[in-house]
């Protein structure tokens, strides 16, 4: 399947930050435990503390999963209503959809009007819009 620098630009930068937080993660506990059972410490919260780095490292193995998973599949073309669109402090804007989705707008400034119709073309598993046009 071939894809635009955008959706090229898109996956990868998933698929690098998932896999940089698991290398990281990977180092962490390993560092953790190694040091755990040097110098023979008992943690007060320390099951509790490798039980939120567990709960980290399966977050980063489910977004990689979710980037290959838009990989394989593809790009998805869909005709939605905008019912919604907020900008939060990190990442692109949030669109809500008529569906009741969720997603990302992958791309700078565009201008989008809620309550009007829109055809988008989607990263389904990531929730990322790469595409949008409105239909008149």
């Amino acid at each position: 399947m071939n894809y635009t620098s955008l959706e090229r630009r898109i996956l990868l930068i998933g698929i690098f930050s998932s896999t940089a937080g698991v290398i990281f993660y990977t180092y962490f506990l390993s560092y953790f435990f190694r040091t755990r059972l040097k110098n023979r410490v008992r943690y007060k919260f320390g099951y509790l503390f490798v039980a939120i780095l567990y709960l980290g490292l399966l977050y980063l193995i489910f977004m990689f999963g979710c980037f290959v998973t838009d990989i394989v599949k593809g790009p998805v073309t869909k005709e939605v209503v905008i019912t919604e669109r907020w900008d939060p402090r990190r990442g692109g804007d949030q669109v809500r959809t008529s569906d009741g989705h969720t997603y990302e707008m992958a791309e700078g400034y565009v201008d989008l009007q809620e309550g009007r119709r829109y055809k988008v073309k989607i990263f389904r598993a990531s929730r990322f819009i790469i595409g949008i046009e409105q239909i008149r």
